[in-house]
């Protein structure tokens, strides 16, 4: 049977992520089609019904789904209590379902095997976007066809687990043991508990789910003698495994680590560090599970794979996707979420834009979405879904909105490839609200943990841990030559917000206003000139040179700083203009903006004025300044040539160019190029002097000269190295004497 008439929008799979899409279609006045596979509603749900979530149900409600339901006298959950996933699936899917408005469009035990453009193959290209969407899908009336304009796919991963295998593929002897081994999360206190009481069980993995697993095994072995239990993971060192603890935005997220821990330091877990299954054997009434070294676990009667799942991808293979090959996700979203560079539960919010594929009208969402990567939440993939249906329905400008925070896990990685998590992480300012603590990651001492000073400082510290900021690490990759745009704003943005946090919060604090560590650039920078200024002001100052006592600024002239941070240039540049002239600075972050009026007030300076706005869209108009400064900033962005075209705009005829920044000069490696954690440093996002020369020429300025003021030693970058966990031993001899600061001056023509 062939449904040939429907050009609506198919969406696949009913859980919660699948019915958000469909409130969303409705409520924009589509009649989608909605395809579930299971026989009810969320039927990935219930495979875990028993398991109590993290978040409380105000994070688990899709809001246009929740207005839907409250206008037919929906019986609201009480936002602060956590669900299980079958509470979830009664209490709020099913009821979903029911709506007259969902009701029709939902069709239940029907499973998409294929999705294909109708009439064209993977290979045909012309007239390709005008075609159809065709679905193959099998129900209990057969096989049949279904037609959609676009398609959202929402089908999940839980029913495909990853092997036992270390190397992701099932390992020898798994297949046979198949009957003894669960993948997933058992009920061992409930319906399962017969099969595990008693007996011997290996749990396998590192993630929530094994966690779960574990505390539920702990308890049926303190009510069922004999039960004992064995968690074996691979990575080497425990690191930052359990979790941010009190520092989670998610209190239970935070509390079940902790409480795992327990388990692990009493004995009642057994915890096995570095084993890589390789093979399993069974001798008929247990199975023994070896390594690739030859060391062996076991016997075990029963064996828990809780080791993540993966997307089915065979359904889509006629659909030509944009699949990130280490993730499995949609490309553009693979360096927010990959493990790899960081674990942090708080993934920037993201849309229909990161999830595009080369075919139009085709988005993944929901866990899918996030292809091999853990740490989903619901919130998440509403948002996607918020988005997608926006983009679909033709509101471009909502689908580009983000309308969503998400709640931090007060811990993260930043170490790509590492079994371990130690390098320190980053805090949105939710959960700086929340108390994570964080070193800054680029100025934590040596020796300091992601949660603690270092061990010097601990005794005798009176302030503690600083706020830091959220990073976001660019990947390795073929097509990575360069780092998104909007990473790399966001990434800068809420750094310097730290910055600012930390200086305003120690201001009156024991320590005074010393914000974290200079790093190597932005130290001794300055002489007795800031004597007079605030002391905030100079603690606030994270630049690589000092432009103001370069730039020949005479009395009279007005003068712009591109990225002025708390104002220390702008103060000074005031001073050296006079009454007659007039000091403008440019920020983009609120706090930044804020502490630097704050040090203008303390300071009794008028002529000054702090705008907000982006150096690549400055907000004054043209032929407006007649010197622009700038102090290790414009290498903090990603689109050097729009910052060099507005600089040119805004000055007057004869208006001269005069930045400190940081300078290459050769071929640095590509690592540190990919880093955002660098590129923040002031390092990444560095030009080469020809480079900065052309480009400066490019934009109409004459005159150009690049005058070095400090050349740093590749062993000044070692830390910072390290800690975008780039191999410092082996980059360091690639990059001595290739960095330095450097002044910059340029002249706009006077005709």
């Amino acid at each position: 049977m062939t449904d040939t008439t429907q050009r609506r929008i198919a969406v696949i799979g009913a859980g919660p992520i699948g019915l958000a899409a469909a409130a969303h279609l409705v409520a924009q006045g589509e009649a989608p089609v909605v395809l579930e596979a299971g026989e009810s509603v969320g039927a990935q749900v219930l495979a875990w019904a028993h398991v109590q979530v993290f978040s409380p149900w105000r994070y688990n409600v899709d809001p246009v789904a929740g207005a839907l339901l409250r206008a037919s006298g929906w019986k609201e959950p009480d936002p602060d209590v956590l669900p299980t996933g079958g509470e979830i699936v009664a209490d709020y899917l099913n009821p979903l379902a029911a709506l007259p408005q969902i009701a029709p469009h939902l069709r239940l035990g029907t499973r998409v095997v294929a999705v294909a453009r109708a009439g064209y193959d993977k290979m045909k290209t012309t007239g390709r976007e005008a075609a159809p969407f065709e679905l193959r899908v099998r129900s209990a009336a057969g096989e049949e066809t279904i037609f959609a304009q676009a398609v959202i796919d929402a089908s999940g991963t839980y029913g495909l687990p990853n092997p036992l295998g270390a190397n992701g593929l099932a390992a020898i002897g798994e297949p046979q043991c198949r009957g003894r081994i669960f993948y997933g999360i058992p009920d061992v206190l409930g319906v399962h508990r017969s099969r595990y009481a008693g007996r011997k069980t290996l749990v396998v993995g590192s993630g929530h789910s094994a966690f779960n697993a574990l505390v539920d095994f702990a308890e049926l072995a303190r009510l069922a003698p004999g039960t004992t239990i064995t968690w074996a993971v691979r990575r080497s060192e425990v690191g930052q495994m359990y979790g941010g603890g009190e520092a989670d935005a998610l209190p239970a997220r935070g509390s079940l680590g902790a409480r795992l821990r327990e388990l692990v330091d009493s004995g009642r877990v057994r915890l096995v560090t570095g084993f890589r299954t390789a093979a399993l054997r069974a001798d008929g009434t247990s199975v023994t599970v070896v390594d690739a070294s030859g060391t062996a676990l076991g016997p075990f009667d029963e064996i828990v794979a809780a080791t993540g799942f993966r997307p089915d991808l065979a359904m889509l293979a006629e659909l030509r996707l944009d699949v990130d090959p280490v993730v499995e996700s949609p490309r553009a979203l693979a360096s927010l979420i990959d493990p790899n560079v960081h674990s942090c539960g708080t993934v920037p919010p993201h849309g229909a834009e990161e999830l595009r594929h080369p075919e139009p009208g085709f988005y993944v969402v929901g866990t899918k979405s996030y292809g091999r990567a853990p740490t989903f939440l619901m919130l998440t993939g509403y948002e996607q879904v918020r988005s997608v249906v926006a983009e679909l329905t033709g509101d471009h400008d909502a689908a580009r909105r983000v309308e969503l925070t998400l709640p931090a896990t007060g811990v993260c990685s930043a170490t790509p490839g590492a079994d371990t998590e130690t390098a320190c992480c980053t805090v949105t300012p939710a959960a700086t609200a929340a108390g994570a603590c964080c070193e800054d990651s680029l100025n934590a001492p040596a020796g300091a943990s992601c949660c603690a000073p270092a061990p010097a400082e601990a005794a005798g510290a009176c302030c503690a841990t600083t706020p830091a900021v959220v990073t976001t690490l660019a990947r390795p990759g073929a097509n990575t030559g360069a780092v998104r745009i909007d990473t790399i704003k966001d990434v800068v943005r809420e750094k310097y917000a730290a910055v600012a946090r930390t200086v305003t919060t120690e201001a009156g604090s024991c320590c005074g206003a010393t914000a974290a560590p200079q790093g190597p650039i932005s130290s001794k920078l300055y002489g007795a000139e800031t004597a007079e200024l605030p002391t905030e002001a100079v603690a606030a100052s994270r630049g690589c040179g000092n432009p103001t006592a370069l730039a020949e600024l005479r009395p009279g002239e007005v003068v712009l700083d591109l990225g002025s941070g708390g104002g220390i240039d702008v103060l000074l540049s005031a001073r050296r203009v006079g009454a007659t002239g007039k000091a403008y600075g440019l920020d983009m972050t609120d706090e930044m903006l804020a502490l630097a009026r704050e040090n203008q007030r303390k300071a009794g300076v008028d002529n000054v004025e702090f705008l907000k706005g982006e150096i690549e869209h400055i907000p004054l108009p043209a032929s407006a300044v007649d010197v622009i400064i700038s102090n290790c900033v414009i290498n903090l962005s990603a689109d050097k040539d729009a910052v060099l075209a507005e600089a040119f705009r805004v000055l007057k005829p004869g208006g001269r160019f005069a930045v400190s920044d940081v300078v290459v000069r050769g071929e640095v490696p590509a690592e540190i190029r990919r880093s955002v954690e660098l590129w923040i440093g002031c390092v990444a996002g560095a030009l080469e002097e020809s480079d900065y020369r052309a480009k400066l020429q490019t934009a109409g300025f004459e005159t150009v000269e690049v005058e070095p003021t400090r050349i740093y030693k590749a062993e000044d970058a070692r830390g910072a190295l390290a800690k975008a966990g780039l191999d410092a031993d082996a980059i360091v001899p690639a990059i001595e004497g290739k960095f330095m600061s450097a002044f910059i001056r340029a002249r706009k023509p006077v005709r």
